[in-house]
């Protein structure tokens, strides 16, 4: 089943790259977050099909997946208006010109044009959010330095879920270092059972994940369905998302 998902959406993510589809200004990474998604999942199963899974690298690649998918839940899926996607889509552009200016030094005396066309594109992207007509309706007028608050978010995306979000807070632990990721790693490599739940929990989780975005897809492009694949049904990822759901 992993090699078919897999190859299902490698074939929506080419249908979308394909000249009979049109993607809005504010779809322009779609396909590129989409396709870090399939290339991180790529990684995982490699690493869940060696003989000693390293389970530090597959919890932490887990949880960037989680996170990717929420960047692109926010700025492409979620039912909002065309309007606010395009604020999304600029508010997204805003934080990461805004951001990466904290990694020019005054040392680095090559970066100063590189600095200079990024605040010019800095003063650009802001100019066209306060034009923004979702923008002109906010209350406050100051723009965001980050897209959103990531775990306030969670609850708001069709990944929402106890069981998600408990294993999702755990390896952000092992991401970070923290001291109880040494204290959960020590406990999985003398548990075989705890190991199983987590590496069990990626591998189908992983699966979950990629036929949400498959679902979403399909809803984003529901009036040109005819150049997507149909090769599952609908209610094959009901069946797997309870059983997915209610076995963690």
């Amino acid at each position: 089943m992993k090699k078919e998902i897999h190859n299902i959406l490698d074939n929506f993510l080419e249908a979308l790259e394909s000249d009979n589809i049109n993607l809005n200004k504010y779809q322009e990474y779609l396909i590129l977050i989409s396709h870090k998604q399939l290339i991180i999942t790529e990684t995982i199963f490699e690493l869940l099909n060696k003989k000693n899974p390293d389970i530090n690298s597959i919890v932490t690649l887990t949880r960037l997946i989680i996170e990717n998918y929420l960047v692109n839940y926010f700025l492409h899926f979620e039912q909002v208006t065309p309007e606010e996607k395009e604020y999304r889509h600029l508010l997204y552009k805003y934080c990461g010109l805004f951001n990466r200016n904290k990694y020019t030094t005054k040392e680095r005396k090559d970066l100063e044009e590189e600095k200079k066309k990024n605040d010019e594109n800095i003063q650009v992207t802001k100019k066209l959010i306060q034009q923004n007509s979702y923008f002109i309706k906010l209350n406050s007028k100051k723009i965001p330095t980050k897209i959103f608050e990531i775990s306030s978010y969670f609850t708001q995306t069709d990944i929402n879920n106890s069981a998600i979000s408990t294993f999702w807070k755990l390896f952000s632990n092992y991401a970070h270092s923290e001291y109880i990721s040494i204290i959960n790693y020590i406990t999985i490599k003398n548990d075989s059972i705890k190991e199983k739940l987590i590496l069990d929990f990626c591998s189908e989780f992983l699966i979950y994940i990629n036929l949400k975005l498959k679902k979403n897809i399909q809803i984003l492009f529901k009036e040109k369905s005819e150049f997507f694949q149909p090769l599952f049904l609908e209610v094959i990822f009901a069946d797997f998302e309870d059983n997915f759901l209610a076995s963690f």
